[in-house]
């Protein structure tokens, strides 16, 4: 039954066991606007916030607890970085022992602060997709610099004198975990996995292939400390022969990979660059010191061979950027990047030591750009210029 009180509200009466009870509005359905429906809805909610830059979206957290839960959810991380290649902004680079520069590519004409402290007791061992391999006198750590979180790393059974160099695997686009690889040896290869937070050692016999081993002489000509990671394995270039050592990081297994002919028939290969750019390994490679004309060469696709990517000539670098006018006869590469993910953006990063320069050079258009002047002068190793402690700065999204 009904009735109706001072207010001329109708309320509806029921009878249960003997008591009376009063609800209100019992037949009303609750009414939502569009921007709540969406707001509310996971799966919708994923669909618009994947296509939002990064910066807002750090910000869009606050708006509620669903919202929160989306974007820090560690998936929604991978389908972000998927849609979009991160790309590195800056170099992190160390002219002199644990004395560190970093150089943003936006041509300010001046080194900044990184983007967090760096004590004068620590190195950066190695950078990969955002990460950063930090290393002290006998601890060894990972730290992200866009989320400012970090991890130690626990020393291995077999302690850390094994273990130089140490190469870190991150992809962002397949997983929010990382591993370290340590450099082969006869006794196998050791891996640290944070899914697991463990150290595993890897026997020759589990990680060789058919046309492998790691006892082959091959692996004394190999330059460890220029470990690239890309395209999920980590690659080492070599001194001498037409072939080399990759480490399929997933599959936990070497493979041949090619190497370029040495220029100018000699027997031992002078490398002044390896790295990598939007999944492609490059490199750089010649005798003379003086040498002003030189290609760049990139690894197919397929692994099948190196092809030329880049005619070089820096003849005229002196002239064009010094006002004065001096001829540059040195030359040491930092990085070739790809900007902004065209192709007319691939630049090479170098230092000029005669006017202690760091500038970048468009290889398409072949543009100068000033990129910073260092403050110090720089001891290189002239034997070896490929061991120049030189790291990109990726920022992903990972929350």
């Amino acid at each position: 039954m009904t009735k109706k009180d001072d207010n001329n509200e109708m309320k509806t009466v029921s009878k249960t066991n003997g008591c009376e009870g009063i609800v209100k509005g019992s037949f009303e359905q609750p009414t939502y606007t569009s921007s709540e429906l969406i707001g509310n809805n996971e799966d919708l909610l994923r669909q618009i916030l994947i296509n939002i830059p990064e910066k807002p979206l750090s910000r869009f957290k606050i708006v509620s607890k669903i919202w929160l839960h989306v974007i820090s959810n560690p998936e929604f991380s991978l389908w972000w970085n998927r849609k979009r290649i991160p790309l590195p902004s800056a170099l992190f680079f160390s002219p002199a022992t644990y004395r560190w520069l970093f150089i943003p590519f936006d041509g300010r004409d001046k080194f900044s602060q990184p983007p967090f402290s760096i004590s004068h007791d620590i190195q950066i061992e190695k950078s990969c997709n955002g990460l950063v391999l930090l290393k002290d006198w006998w601890r060894y750590w990972v730290f992200n610099p866009t989320t400012k979180q970090s991890k130690l790393i626990p020393a291995p059974t077999q302690g850390y004198k094994n273990l130089k160099p140490i190469n870190l695997a991150f992809d962002p686009l397949k997983s929010h975990h990382f591993k370290l690889v340590s450099s082969p040896c006869s006794c196998g290869v050791l891996v640290y996995s944070s899914e697991t937070d463990s150290w595993r050692v890897l026997s020759e016999k589990s990680v060789h292939t058919s046309n492998t081993s790691l006892c082959n002489s091959r692996c004394d000509d190999l330059i460890y400390e220029v470990g690239v990671f890309t395209n999920g394995a980590i690659h080492w270039p070599c001194h001498r022969g037409r072939t080399s050592l990759c480490f399929n990081v997933d599959e936990e297994r070497f493979r041949i990979m090619p190497m370029p002919p040495i220029q100018g028939g000699e027997q031992w290969r002078t490398i002044r660059y390896f790295g990598e750019s939007q999944r492609r390994l490059h490199m750089i490679e010649y005798e003379d010191d003086l040498t002003v004309r030189f290609d760049v060469f990139e690894m197919e696709t397929d692994y099948s061979n190196w092809f030329v990517k880049y005619n070089v000539n820096l003849t005229l670098v002196g002239w064009r950027i010094n006002s004065v006018g001096c001829l540059i006869q040195r030359f040491y590469f930092l990085s070739l990047v790809v900007v902004n993910g065209r192709e007319d953006s691939a630049v090479l990063v170098m230092y000029l030591p005669d006017l202690d320069l760091v500038i970048s050079y468009n290889l398409k258009n072949q543009r100068l750009k000033k990129l910073c002047r260092l403050p110090y002068k720089v001891n290189y190793p002239y034997s070896n210029p490929t061991l120049l402690n030189v790291h990109q700065f990726i920022k992903p999204f990972v929350f």
